[in-house]
């Protein structure tokens, strides 16, 4: 079990090692200068997006994930945080067409800098993740990028608490309570 484990953390740890040293203050500033959040993604990707979601509501900030009934319109000024590994999936690509049209912002994390969502995006934050290079022992498709996406946003939420004085009883405070 132990050697699985590190066969984990090692895939991850390649992916984080790649990630531009600025890339948690581009977002976290990003985020700050946004009055609303929105995230986009599917499939894991998707479900690492609305847990980022979830910690900047604790946070006290406004957010939104795309596809969720209870998402306004994104519109002027506001911050789209566009996911995908592949770069490629269509519907997220699209979403960074209508945040742009809208005046919102794009930010792309995605696992390569020339991709269509990168294309799309005003900035790029980019988890070097290319599943063609996996040994056939590693792990399945995306899983990597998808767990270094969300440990690079638990990082990305502990910068935010910093630069917001934020502390874990405040955010505890907003944590859901209903069953």
């Amino acid at each position: 079990m132990h050697e699985k484990i590190e066969q984990v953390l090692g895939e991850i740890s390649e992916v984080l090692r790649g990630v531009s040293p600025g890339a948690v203050d581009v977002l976290a500033e990003a985020v700050v200068g946004a009055p609303r959040v929105f995230l986009a993604g599917l499939g894991r990707s998707g479900l690492m997006a609305r847990a980022f979601a979830m910690r900047l509501t604790h946070l006290g900030l406004v957010s939104h994930v795309m596809g969720e009934v209870t998402a306004p319109a994104i519109g002027q000024d506001d911050l789209l945080v566009a996911c995908s590994g592949s770069g490629a999936t269509a519907a997220v690509v699209m979403a960074a067409g209508t945040a742009h049209a809208a005046g919102a912002k794009v930010l792309a994390v995605t696992g390569g800098a020339d991709t269509p969502l990168a294309s799309a995006a005003d900035a790029v934050i980019v988890l070097p993740f290319d599943p063609s290079r996996r040994p056939d022992d590693g792990q399945f498709g995306g899983c990597a990028f998808e767990q270094s996406l969300l440990i690079f946003f638990d990082a990305v939420i502990l910068r935010l608490m910093q630069r917001l004085g934020q502390t874990h009883s405040a955010m505890h405070a907003r944590h859901a309570n209903l069953p």
